[in-house]
């Protein structure tokens, strides 16, 4: 995106994604003092997301913008985000992507034999699309949901899901690398069960 855009990252997401949809809160740091308050984080002893891997400062521009990762956001930005998914592109009548590319993203893409293993991180029933596990078929994933929704986490326990059928998305924040495990699976299940129809 940086060669083809001639522009930073940061600056490419921001001018066709984050200043259209109007998610002023999302970036790959936070610069604005004030808003720095704002910022939640781990207790000292939930910092690492891997064994040697702790999270980064939020407050600093990071010496490499991801692609694949390490923004950060608030609920409602992340809603907007996860709104326009849902809507198949659209949000509040502006159009972002058109429903075939969503479609497109939302498939998955691997064969049988790649999606299966323990070092599968989506997980059994699920495979993947562009940036997002996707529930293949319903009875085999250890947690509760419908073929076809879509979910990804971040590393320090933020979690999303889009549910198509039930036309429901989920926004979890939440900043514990070592409970994110425990508290994904508890969440879908105690929203499921509160689903009459």
């Amino acid at each position: 995106m940086e060669v083809v855009s001639g522009q930073p990252l940061s600056q490419f997401v921001a001018a066709r994604l984050l200043r259209p949809l109007s998610m002023r809160d999302t970036g790959f740091w936070v610069s604005d003092p004030v808003r720095q308050g704002r910022i939640a984080e781990p207790f000292r002893a939930q910092r690492l997301i891997l064994p040697k891997l702790e999270m980064s400062d939020p407050r600093r521009a990071p010496r490499f913008e991801s692609a694949g990762g390490g923004m950060v956001s608030t609920a409602m930005d992340y809603a907007k985000f996860l709104r326009m998914l849902l809507n198949r592109g659209e949000f509040e009548g502006h159009r972002y992507l058109s429903p075939a590319t969503v479609d497109y993203m939302v498939s998955n893409h691997l064969d049988g034999g790649m999606a299966s293993g323990p070092s599968f991180t989506p997980g059994p029933g699920y495979g993947f699309g562009l940036g997002f596990a996707v529930r293949r078929e319903g009875g085999i994933a250890s947690a509760i949901g419908s073929p076809g929704e879509y979910y990804w986490g971040g590393g320090a326990g933020t979690y999303f899901w889009v549910d198509p059928k039930y036309d429901m998305f989920v926004v979890f924040m939440m900043q514990s690398p070592r409970m994110r495990d425990a508290y994904r699976p508890l969440l879908r299940s105690l929203i499921y069960a509160a689903i009459l129809r």
